[in-house]
This record gives C-alpha cells, structure tokens and sequence, in this order.
C-alpha cells in the first residue's frame, strides 16, 4: 500500500536551506519515493493554509520504503539543516 511523506514547512531562510532543497531530491529517488508536491502555490477552498504554508507530497510504495529513506543516512546528514532553517510538521499516512 502506497504511504505518503506529508510536510508542511514555513522556510525562515531559504539561502541557507539551499544544500537540503538541491540534495534531498536524489535521496528521495535513491529510496524509491516520488515527489507530487513540492512547495507549488497553494489555493484554499475551505479553511485557511494554516501556519505552514509550504506543502510537499512524496509517495513512497509502503511505510517500510518511506521510514526507511527517513532514517538512511544520506537524508539523516540532510535533516539538521531543514530543522535549523524551517518549521513545520512531517507526516507519514497511509493511501487507499
């Protein structure tokens, strides 16, 4: 069953940010994971945005496959550069 990495982000410095934006992409496909979303303007129809305003949708084709590439040490040696440099929350949830 196809898990999705939901995150929503608000960015405090996107310059510093800049080795976690260009290197996780390669770690997401190393680990078979698909962006569907990445940081793309967002409309809301009902509610509002809330405080993260950045949305990122990566399917990953099980939740083994997704906790897998998030604890891999490729993308554990990105992660403190997002954590310093951003705020948010990190999902994983499970398709149909």
């Amino acid at each position: 069953m196809a898990v999705y990495a939901y995150v929503e982000l608000i960015v405090r410095d996107r310059e510093k940010m800049k080795e976690y934006i260009e290197n996780v992409p390669a770690t997401v496909s190393a680990y078979h994971g698909k962006y569907l979303t990445r940081g793309g303007s967002v409309e809301v129809l009902e509610g509002e945005i809330g405080l993260y305003p950045s949305k990122v949708i990566v399917e990953f084709p099980d939740m083994a496959a997704a906790k897998t590439w998030y604890h891999s040490a490729e993308y554990q040696r990105l992660l403190p550069n997002r954590l310093e440099h951003a705020d948010g929350n990190f999902f994983l949830i499970e398709g149909v």
